[in-house]
């Protein structure tokens, strides 16, 4: 594995959850494992909004706010820009910095409102689609809660395209490539 090829390598510990997956704290982590099974670590402790490259995908340490609805979370829920500067993210879209273009990367769990975790940015992860796509299609930011979109073919594009299809949707699931460029 070919860690920190595009960013620092970090560390921190999440303390008893074991991984960047399942983390969900009330306070920052001081060193996050490596993909399972791996004995090392990443290098410093806990900065909001640190990104870390494990395994072929990209990851973002944010915190989740209390949104005005109850908006639940779950693996593949899209999360949203409440505050992009201090690395704030919610589950409500109607909530967000930027409406659809506010797209932050999806969450990797179940999130406590005002926790600390980390969201997925980079990589191949199953993800929210509120239409029919095929692999290729371009997924754009959304106004359904934790759910991507694509745009008609031939469409004139004014969002910001933040994954790339790569199968067909399951159900309103989809395997998507995140354009990591448009993330950071």
């Amino acid at each position: 594995m070919t860690t920190g090829r595009f960013f620092p390598v970090q560390s921190l510990h999440p303390g008893v959850t074991g991984s960047i997956a399942t983390f969900n704290s009330a306070t920052l982590p001081m060193d996050i494992p490596q993909a399972a099974g791996s004995s090392s670590t990443f290098g410093i402790g806990g900065q909001l909004g640190l990104v870390i490259e494990d395994s072929g995908k990209v990851y973002r340490l944010v915190k989740k706010h209390k949104v005005t609805a109850s908006v639940n979370t779950s693996a593949g829920f899209v999360a949203y820009w409440q505050d992009r500067a201090n690395a704030v993210v919610v589950s409500d879209q109607t909530d967000t910095q930027a409406a659809v273009n506010g797209v932050a990367g999806a969450f990797l769990g179940a999130v406590t409102d005002e926790n600390y975790c980390f969201i997925q940015i980079g990589g191949l992860q199953t993800v929210g689609s509120k239409d029919a796509t095929s692999a290729g299609d371009m997924l754009f930011g959304s106004t359904t809660d934790g759910q991507l979109a694509t745009i008609a073919a031939g469409s004139t594009v004014t969002n910001v395209p933040f994954a790339i299809a790569y199968g067909t949707a399951s159900g309103n699931l989809v395997l998507a490539n995140w354009l990591l460029g448009n993330l950071l």
